[in-house]
């Protein structure tokens, strides 16, 4: 779920707004390639490892601000609140 709503939206300019996928040459400038955090969802691999990382608690509120200001408050907060309440009853079961 977390590679269909936030997959190559965690790109963002040198202030931290979002670059649109609309300003191409902007989205896949260098800089835009630089500003991808290292905790992303563009491929399965890293939305695994990402997953475990909230899961666990490990730095999970960074992964989350970087996905609020990708996909928007309400997408951002939605999916954090689902993966922890969902995740944590099936690690604690």
């Amino acid at each position: 779920l977390g590679v269909s709503l936030f997959a190559n939206q965690m790109r963002f300019d040198k202030l931290g707004y979002k670059i649109d996928l609309a300003n191409t040459e902007a989205f896949f400038s260098a800089e835009a390639e630089d500003s991808i955090p290292r905790s992303n969802f563009d491929d399965l691999g890293n939305a695994m490892i990402v997953v475990f990382q909230v899961l666990s608690g490990e730095n999970w509120n960074t992964v989350m601000y970087d996905s609020i200001r990708a996909a928007g408050l309400g997408t951002g907060a939605a999916y954090f609140i689902a993966m922890i309440m969902l995740g944590s009853m099936i690690v604690l079961e």
